[in-house]
């Protein structure tokens, strides 16, 4: 979690003889990283050992009003602290009362030299003053030329031009995620595509796939970019088109690749023609593949008569489209009892993991939720209907969500 500062004392400045040298030191601190209370105490032992601290205890830093408050009243703040913040958190449900201490923060992020990552988180862009829609707008501030990562979640603007003018303004983003940010116009047009030439991880989850899409890379997707990251989650069957097509253009690049279909009905026709919309055959880089939202539980069908359709049907196909060498496979699925398992096809999945493309996996990990934690049978049951692929034992994972 971001640090929240709270006032202690300063360093003991007295000096001292130790008989270790500070490299020591600093490796023992460097093991203490994630432990604040603990780094907390460390940063008053003595005066060697306070930069060192320092760098762990305000590398991430949640810029509440309060902590801009004491920073900027305090020029030694400002020049001890300020200078080892490389991840800013901004957020926190503002109000409109709030504007005047939310535009102390965000003149203050806009400001701030070292910061490499940026989240923000909770608000939206109609509880912003003018004034620093203003600065956000014309990317009046040094972030906007040094921020390499942008996180958005739980975000609300006006229209998609004013989030994608928003964003334009940070020139050199390598990793860029949209979870559940939307906006209120329904017009998605942009004049032009933006290019974020150093763009190479980008997320979108609870958000619209297409207009984002097409911002970054052209309505038509014809833009090469050198994407080593994309995750999609939560895609609509109307996005898989679009995506297949964007696969394709990045081709080789891609390096890991996470996608999950909310659909409601499997049999359509997009569904159907998955495999041949969203070829792999293009990324032949590829190391890494997730799936997500694979639902097993089933409620009954209201036809007794008709067989329950699986809702993985594609599954099996899909996979057999992959022709890079996978090192890693994650399954992310729903589940509460083992026979809603039958619904994968075991014996087409273990013929297409026995493919060259699967031959160098290190790990296929299956992500459960829905069984109790700590279900030790639930390895069997798949190594069970692995049978038939020598690796499964040695290589299947199971995780509880």
């Amino acid at each position: 979690m971001p640090l929240t500062l709270t006032t202690f004392d300063d360093a003991i400045t007295t000096p001292t003889n130790p008989t270790f040298s500070q490299e020591i030191f600093d490796s023992i601190i460097d093991n203490l990283y994630s432990h604040k209370p603990t780094l907390l105490i460390c940063s008053i032992v003595c005066k060697s050992w306070l930069p060192r601290c320092r760098y762990y205890l305000f590398s991430t830093v949640d810029l509440t009003p309060k902590l801009v408050k004491f920073l900027t009243s305090s020029p030694h703040s400002l020049n001890t602290i300020v200078p080892y913040i490389k991840d800013a958190f901004l957020g926190g449900a503002w109000l409109p009362a709030q504007r005047e201490e939310y535009d102390q923060v965000i003149s203050l992020v806009l400001n701030l030299d070292g910061v490499r990552g940026l989240s923000i988180e909770t608000w939206s862009w109609d509880f912003i003053s003018p004034i620093s829609k203003g600065l956000i707008l014309n990317a009046n501030g040094i972030i906007f030329q040094n921020i390499t990562r942008l996180h958005l979640q739980y975000l609300r603007f006006p229209s998609f031009d004013v989030l994608a003018t928003a964003i334009s303004s940070f020139s050199n983003i390598e990793d860029l995620s949209f979870d559940n940010v939307t906006w209120d116009q329904c017009e998605h047009q942009i004049s032009s595509p933006i290019l974020f030439p150093q763009l190479k991880k980008l997320h979108i989850r609870s958000s619209l796939v297409q207009p984002i899409l097409g911002w970054l890379f052209g309505s038509m997707i014809t833009t090469a970019q050198a994407l080593h990251s994309l995750s999609l989650p939560e895609l609509l069957s109307s996005d898989i088109h679009v995506v297949g097509h964007l696969l394709r253009t990045l081709g080789p690049s891609l390096r890991h690749f996470e996608v999950g279909f909310l659909v409601h009905n499997y049999d359509n026709q997009d569904m159907r023609n998955l495999s041949d919309a969203i070829d792999f055959s293009y990324n032949r880089g590829l190391r890494t593949l997730r799936l997500h939202h694979l639902t097993l539980y089933q409620l009954p069908p209201t036809n007794h008569d008709q067989p329950l359709a699986s809702p993985v049907s594609w599954l099996v196909p899909f996979l057999s489209n992959v022709a890079s060498s996978l090192v890693e496979l994650s399954l992310y699925m729903w589940l509460s009892q083992e026979a809603h398992l039958d619904l994968i096809d075991w014996p087409a999945l273990s013929h297409v993991l026995t493919h060259p493309s699967f031959g160098g996996l290190d790990m296929v990990q299956f992500q459960v939720l829905g069984l109790r934690e700590g279900r030790d049978d639930l390895k069997g049951w798949l190594v069970s209907r692995l049978s038939t692929w020598q690796a499964a034992r040695n290589v299947v994972q199971v995780v509880f969500v």
